[in-house]
Parts: structure tokens; sequence; C-alpha cells
């Protein structure tokens, strides 16, 4: 996959990072007045704000760099055995299916490179007169839905080798691997 097409398929992960990003405010008060919050200084974490198969997509990225940097076997399990909290075959398990869905998906990638370089010939030079915009691609749409359930679809898979507690504690700290902000502090509200 070239850096173009990766750069393009990170895109919609990154406007979801920047669109998710709050930050709390306080309303100034005097010098010696504590500050009396309208809302939480710091809004609580939500993990509904981020669609479910980006973290999946950066961890298995993740783990396809490490591989292709030909970290040894050994040491990509202990390091994700410790990081997430799982145990040596559930740490195989994982890049497994991290690989081949990132193969399915670069194959859906280029499919989708297909259909658009057949709509960018429609329009010579790359030039698109005012007024001539052409509509969305349904079938882009379509594809990029399927793609985002390949990910959805390799998650699924690994809920086997999980009781559903330790599923949960590792969904938790995939999906959190994202959120950079400190953890929130609870703070007094007079």
């Amino acid at each position: 996959m070239n850096s173009k097409l990766m750069a393009l398929s990170l895109a919609p992960a990154l406007v979801a990072l920047v669109g998710i990003a709050i930050v709390g405010r306080q309303h100034p008060t005097g010098a010696h007045q504590a500050p009396v919050p309208t809302r939480p200084a710091v809004m609580p974490r939500s993990q509904t704000d981020i669609p479910l198969h980006i973290p999946y997509e950066f961890l298995f990225r993740r783990i396809k760099f490490l591989t292709d940097r030909n970290i040894p076997d050994g040491r990509l399990s202990a390091l994700l055995q410790e990081e997430f909290g799982i145990n040596a075959k559930q740490a195989e398990r994982l890049k497994q299916v991290a690989l081949l869905c990132l193969e399915e998906v670069g194959q859906q990638d280029g499919r989708a490179e297909t259909v658009i370089a057949q709509r960018k010939a429609r329009y010579p030079g790359g030039i698109i007169r005012r007024g001539q915009e052409p509509p969305p691609s349904p079938e882009l749409a379509a594809m990029q839905l399927e793609r985002n359930a390949m990910f959805l679809r390799a998650r699924a898979s690994m809920q086997g080798l999980f009781s559903p507690e330790s599923f949960e504690r590792f969904d938790y700290k995939v999906k959190s691997r994202l959120d950079s902000r400190p953890a929130a502090k609870k703070l007094p509200v007079k």
C-alpha cells in the first residue's frame, strides 16, 4: 500500500480523533476565590464518541508495523501480553487476526482505488467545472462500510478467546489507547 493510500485510509480516523477533543473550561473568578464550574473542568471520557472499528484499526496497524520491522515473535507477544493483560495464546491469535484483517482491508482498498481511478478518469486533467461536481459514490460509501465491518468482524473473532469479563477489559484497553488525555480528575463542585 503506498503512502498516499495509507494517508487516505487513516484520514477518517484522524478526523474522528480531532472531532472528539473536548476541553473543559472554567469561568474566571477573583484571585482568592475558588472557581465555580458550570460544568466539569474535564469532560468524562466516553468511548462511544469513537466508532468501534477505529481503535482496532490502529491496534492492527501497530501490530503490522512491528511485524514488518521484524520484531521477534516472542518480543511482540510479550509486549501485547503486558500492554493488554492477555496470555501468550491470545497474543498470538491477536497477531494472526490483525494481519489477516489488514490483508483483507488491503484488498478492499485496492478495489476502492480502481473505483476512484474510474471516477477520476471522467474528468481529464483533474478539472471539475463549477456545477459539474460529481455526486458522492454510493459504491465507495458501501465499500467504506464493508471496510469498517472487516475490523468489527476481526474484533468479534477475538471474543471466543476470552471470558466475557476479560474481553471487556481487553476491549476497554484497546479503546483507551486512543484517548491521550490524562485521566479525568474529580474536582469538588461548590
